[in-house]
């Protein structure tokens, strides 16, 4: 039995009625179904994915426990304050797989049409699984190994449009799954004639970028996208970040790598590269600055999770990555993190860092000194 909370933040105690049993089901005919209809099944499903709340919608995503199982992608949403269900959307209804992985990110949205289309739109990658899905795009067909965008009115999930890689079947035969990355949304484009972009990368490490507007379906001979950039090596388990036109990376057995975003292109190899070598599954990066100044890129190390071994926290200057900042190693007796939460992100807010790890939160920030910016003042209903 899995369960969705929603918790007091000050006491911990449970709001709304909660917590809810999570379930669903959707019609089909695929792997688990019964007459007709295709229940989620808790037994299988995976939540790896961070939620996503948007216009007092709840989102959650689904993979699975190891591809085993009858087992399918999911997203479910939930009305925030009540905890009663609005959708259910099975990547998969009359086919097998196709999860939501993402390492740990979360589900992408935006909202560009707050009068008509105030909900937003959602924007996932899915993993192996079968694949049919041609124009005009509907939620009975199969979307293994997409790029996938959701329309959300009223809450309610409806696909609109999707990307697909030329070699869709040789990345589901191959376990390479798509959507072991997060997707990112750039920010709004004034030059190129693509407004409205995407970037994500999965295991075999393409980075795509991505027309939001139109994604550019499937063709068994080219990739229809505004980019691609050659395979990194290893690929990605983790979501990339965006700073002054500059997208920030780091894959399996890579650096940390930064990509220059000019004319609504990226560069084709990186312009900068890191001094740290990750295993698998490379890092999730945050940046924090100044407005368009003094950034720092973040990450956390996670290789030896399973050892297992610290977690370290890395800062590297966002002008020019190939210098540290700080690691947690440095002063091991003082700032050493737990044990290594794998897929684990780090969390800036008010000149301090959260650190995820197997066992605890870690929080970091200046030792005796004046932070560098001032605290923000959160008003409720802003």
């Amino acid at each position: 039995m899995q369960r969705l909370h929603a918790l007091d933040i000050t006491s911990g105690a449970e709001k709304f009625g909660g917590p809810t049993t999570i379930s669903a089901n959707v019609p089909g005919t695929g792997n688990g179904t019964s007459g007709g209809i295709l229940n989620f099944d808790p037994k299988w499903q995976l939540n790896r994915t961070g939620l996503l709340l948007q216009n007092g919608i709840l989102y959650i995503a689904f993979g699975s426990h190891g591809d085993n199982g009858p087992w399918h992608g999911w997203i479910l949403s939930y009305n925030a304050a009540t905890l009663k269900q609005v959708s259910a959307y099975c990547t998969t209804p009359n086919a097998s797989g196709s999860g939501i992985w993402l390492a740990g990110a979360g589900l992408a949205a935006d909202v560009i049409d707050t009068v008509n289309k105030p909900y937003g739109r959602i924007f996932t990658a899915t993993g192996n699984g079968s694949f049919n899905a041609t124009p005009p795009y509907t939620n009975s067909m199969s979307y293994g190994d997409d790029l996938i965008r959701l329309d959300l009115s009223g809450g309610v999930m409806t696909v609109q449009d999707s990307f697909t890689p030329f070699n869709q079947a040789n990345l589901n035969a191959t376990d390479a799954d798509l959507a072991s990355g997060g997707v990112l949304l750039l920010p709004d484009q004034s030059v190129g004639g693509h407004p409205h972009l995407l970037v994500q990368a999965g295991k075999e490490g393409k980075i795509y970028l991505v027309d939001r507007e139109n994604m550019g379906g499937f063709s068994s001979s080219t990739d229809n996208v505004v980019q691609e950039i050659a395979s990194q090596s290893g690929g990605l388990w983790s979501v990339p970040a965006f700073w002054n036109n500059t997208l920030y990376t780091w894959g399996k057995l890579n650096y940390l790598q930064a990509f220059t975003l000019t004319n609504g292109l990226l560069s084709a190899t990186p312009t900068a590269t890191g001094i740290e070598f990750s295993n698998y599954p490379g890092a999730t990066p945050s940046v924090s600055s100044n407005g368009n100044s003094n950034g720092i890129v973040w990450a956390i190390r996670s290789e030896y999770y399973n050892v297992p071994s610290n977690a370290i926290l890395h800062a590297f200057s966002a002008a020019n990555i190939a210098t540290e900042l700080y690691n947690s190693s440095q002063n091991a007796a003082r700032d050493a993190a737990a044990m290594a939460n794998k897929f684990a992100v780090p969390t800036i807010a008010n000149s301090k860092v959260y650190v995820d790890t197997a066992t605890e939160i870690d929080v970091y920030g200046l030792l005796n000194g004046t932070p560098s910016t001032a605290s923000p003042v959160i008003s409720p209903g802003s």
